[in-house]
């Protein structure tokens, strides 16, 4: 959000001002964005579309542009690189993400990106859509209106979280807030603007509600929230399940846990046992980038294993026992509950053999 925010205000100084040296500006927030999150790229895409089919397109031809495209690249070089050398791994991923979640993604992008900007919002960035290809005074920002659509497209194409396209609305609610301001300074009577303000309050409230965690666990449990929040869902009960976890390894005989590590379904499980599973072995995980920072070395023939699929492990394993199932103390349930505890022994070969079947991405 903050980098997509600093990015469309640049462009807008640029084309607004006609300023070009903006555009160096554009291309350091973007270039520094590329080794955080590849997803600015949508908004480059959209820019450049835009300015394309509703201009001003002679902005195209300022060398600051391009001046702006070079630094950007130069700052992002480095993870491009190692994008190129190891097969563009970013590709992978989004592949296995769309081909998992593409179809649900898709059906629910409008209701979710309304509701993740606020129903008493919509009316104001609306407003900034209409604006922006409406005004003549807004021509220069015009393409900020294109990208809009063009991210949208991308996103829903590609299969990917409505979340993806919301920074793009920053520049529409802005831009909405001009024409909103004007409509309730035209000497509105209270019966309109309290109104209006106290359903903007109100929206305001309650995304902060569903957003962030402001509420107790137990309270939140009665409430729609843990539906409509996934994350806030996947943010809970992590140290019971840690100790749910270390209660299977310790009832293990000392000679079996000398010889035994912790094999883990995701990253988050992963990270969870590192951060509050103390005396615990190191955990391990084929998931994404844990798969490259290592296999269990070659002493380990038993493994506690967490949210593994049994048909996964015995390609592994000789032999797996289910000690258990990963449970809350809350009434929220999230992707980790009821997940497998398993005991396995007895591996089919040595790890570095074995280890690239547990490789995988989704």
């Amino acid at each position: 959000m903050a980098v997509w925010a600093a990015a469309i205000l640049c462009a807008v100084r640029a084309l607004v001002r006609r300023d070009g040296r903006w555009w160096i500006a554009f291309g350091v927030v973007c270039g520094a964005g590329l080794l955080n999150k590849h997803l600015i790229t949508l908004l480059m895409a959209g820019l450049l579309t835009g300015l394309l089919t509703v201009g001003p397109r002679r902005v195209l031809a300022d060398r600051w542009v391009w001046c702006g495209a070079a630094v950007a690249l130069l700052l992002a070089l480095p993870t491009l690189v190692h994008q190129a050398a190891h097969g563009w791994p970013q590709l992978q991923m989004a592949r296995a993400l769309a081909d998992r979640y593409g179809a649900a993604n898709r059906t629910g992008f409008v209701p979710e990106h309304v509701l993740l900007l606020g129903l008493a919002q919509l009316p104001v960035w609306i407003a900034g859509l209409v604006g922006l290809f409406r005004r003549q005074a807004w021509r220069p920002v015009r393409a900020l209106g294109v990208a809009y659509g063009v991210v949208v497209a991308i996103v829903l194409v590609s299969g990917g979280r409505q979340d993806y396209a919301a920074p793009v609305v920053i520049a529409l609610y802005g831009a909405g807030c001009v024409p909103v301001a004007a409509w309730l300074a035209r000497d509105r009577h209270p019966a309109v603007r309290v109104p209006v303000w106290s359903a903007a309050s109100l929206s305001t409230a309650g995304i902060m509600v569903v957003t962030l965690p402001l509420l107790p666990l137990e309270l939140a449990a009665r409430t729609p929230i843990p539906r409509l929040n996934v994350a806030m869902r996947e943010q809970i009960g992590w140290p019971a399940y840690v100790d749910q976890v270390a209660g299977v390894f310790r009832s293990l005989p000392p000679a079996d846990r000398r010889r035994a590590v912790i094999l883990t379904e995701n990253y988050g499980e992963a990270a969870a046992l590192d951060l509050f599973g103390r005396g615990l072995p190191p955990a391990y995980s084929g998931h994404v980038e844990l798969y490259h920072l290592g296999k269990p070395p070659p002493g380990a023939t038993i493994a506690v294993t967490v949210g593994m699929r049994p048909a996964e492990l015995a390609t592994v394993f000789r032999a797996c026992s289910v000690k258990g199932r990963l449970a809350d103390a809350t009434r929220i349930r999230n992707l980790e509950s009821g997940a497998p505890l398993m005991v396995c022994e007895g591996p089919r070969g040595p790890w570095a053999r074995l280890w690239p079947r547990l490789r995988h991405l989704d």
